[in-house]
């Protein structure tokens, strides 16, 4: 199953120490200006060339944007078995709460 969590709901998964991988799909050269710590960059449509790279014993957390994209990547990693969620609103909304992109 996939969801979509806030930003807020990140921030409280980073602070718990949940054990997940934080993919941001956008573009190599915004990911390199400023990015989640520890998050990978896979960009735009690669995501699904990962998929058996990527542990499915962790949430994979992913955003980019403006949601969209990592709603879809979510969507598509869950059907195959991996917990996924997006975050809702992208980078928009986590450099609201925090992030400094």
């Amino acid at each position: 199953m996939w969801n979509v969590i806030s930003a807020a709901e990140f921030h409280q998964y980073q602070k718990e120490g949940r054990p997940m991988v934080v993919i941001d799909m956008r573009n190599p050269e915004d990911y390199e200006r400023g990015h989640v710590p520890d998050a990978v960059n896979l960009p735009g449509n690669s995501w699904m060339n990962y998929r058996d790279a990527l542990p499915r014993d962790r949430l994979l957390v992913f955003y980019c944007y403006h949601g969209g994209n990592s709603m879809q990547a979510a969507r598509q990693f869950s059907r195959i078995g991996y917990q996924a969620v997006s975050v809702y609103g992208g980078t928009m909304f986590l450099s609201r709460n925090g992030e400094d992109f």
